[in-house]
């Protein structure tokens, strides 16, 4: 599970890309929808990093979050590796930064054949708030491929943000990660992923949007910024394309919207 988690990471600085990318430019991008997409990313995400940093060793859960919590959450898990369930639960507790409240559910199954090796996570949430949004749905992570080129899907089902004022992002999507350099170190400064991906969303704003990741490729000795690929949202007849250029390292993007293009350089 080790490389697994590095996931969360991507999720995150994926969605603020575009975040930033709208706030440097006055292409008149669908803001909402792009700040939307940016935290759907991240809440999912993080519930993802949360239930793998919890599978692994002590107390029969194993990662640095069942090392470093006491009571916050409290990790119950019932079977053992590689099936297994497992339950987080929070009371009102700060984690990780966010106040974080109800239970993330997970369950893990593990094949194996002689000539792949597979797994799976699913998540589920009962009553679980972060930071006072209620997120409701279904995550399943896949982990496929080979030893020499593993590929993790991430399948978000009937994802629903709902706010402390009521409005709601909803979201399906599914995205895959190709691990094409640093599977077997255990440092992460030589790891290389390409995502691709797309995902259906309803913004707050009650508006349908897009979003396609073709080919998005990090590499982590670059820093967090990705060195090739494009990113698309698209809602109503407003299309916004992110470039992230053509595998040099730096921290350039150009940007597209309206027919106009602009070249930004991100913080």
């Amino acid at each position: 599970m080790k490389n697994l988690i590095k996931i969360l990471g991507l999720l995150a600085i994926f969605g603020m890309f575009i975040i930033q990318s709208c706030e440097k430019t006055d292409l008149q991008p669908d803001e909402q929808s792009a700040e939307d997409e940016a935290r759907a990313e991240y809440i999912v995400g993080d519930a993802f990093a949360l239930a793998n940093g919890a599978a692994g060793g002590d107390n029969g859960g194993g990662g640095k979050l069942s090392l470093d919590s006491t009571d916050c959450p409290v990790i119950a898990i019932t079977g053992f590796f590689p099936n297994r369930t497992m339950t987080l639960t929070f009371d009102s507790c700060e984690y990780k930064g966010a106040t974080r409240d109800g239970v993330i559910n997970v369950e893990f199954v593990r094949q194996q054949d002689s000539s792949q090796h597979y797994a799976s996570m699913a998540i589920s949430f009962t009553e679980y708030y972060i930071d006072g949004i209620n997120v409701e749905g279904n995550i399943v992570v896949a982990v496929g491929g080979n030893d020499s080129v593993p590929s993790f899907t991430i399948t978000q089902t009937d994802i629903v943000l709902t706010f402390p004022d009521n409005r709601t992002i909803q979201r399906n999507s599914v995205q895959e990660f190709s691990m094409e350099e640093g599977f077997v170190t255990p440092e992460g400064d030589d790891d290389v992923f390409v995502i691709n991906g797309t995902s259906n969303s309803v913004n707050r704003d009650s508006v349908s949007y897009s979003s396609v990741q073709a080919d998005v490729r990090y590499e982590r000795a670059c820093g967090n910024i990705p060195v090739s690929g494009t990113t698309t949202i698209t809602s109503d007849d407003n299309i916004t394309t992110i470039n992230f250029g053509e595998g040099d390292c730096d921290n350039i993007i150009v940007v597209t919207a309206n027919g106009i293009t602009k070249t930004i350089t991100l913080d």
